[in-house]
């Protein structure tokens, strides 16, 4: 693992963006009604950063992609997170970027 690498792909504020969009509570629907619908989508939902973009995704059918795309869009527009998530995740970006500054030799 290459130590630039490592720190883009781990410790990037864009993945503490990635993690504080990825499902939860919009202000259109609390986090359970948003887990009620995915698993009616059939439950496979997944993101990723990567050097140059961040990839939401859920499998689900051709007949519900309509609705697929409609509860991702909600959530990279209407995002709702508690205070304690910004300080969990600003905490854990810290901790991630002191490990990549050790594995880079840093």
């Amino acid at each position: 693992v290459q130590g630039h690498s490592f720190r883009h792909q781990v410790c990037g504020a864009e993945t503490i963006v990635e993690h504080l969009l990825h499902g939860g509570e919009t202000t259109t629907r609390s986090e359970e009604e948003a887990r009620t619908i995915l698993d009616e989508l059939g439950g496979n939902s997944n993101a990723y950063t990567s050097y140059d973009r961040t990839c939401y995704y859920i499998n689900t059918t051709r007949e519900d992609s309509e609705r697929a795309i409609e509860l991702l869009a909600d959530h990279a527009a209407r995002a709702l997170q508690a205070s304690r998530d910004v300080v969990a995740d600003r905490e854990l970006l810290a901790a991630l970027q002191l490990l990549g500054r050790h594995v880079a030799g840093g």
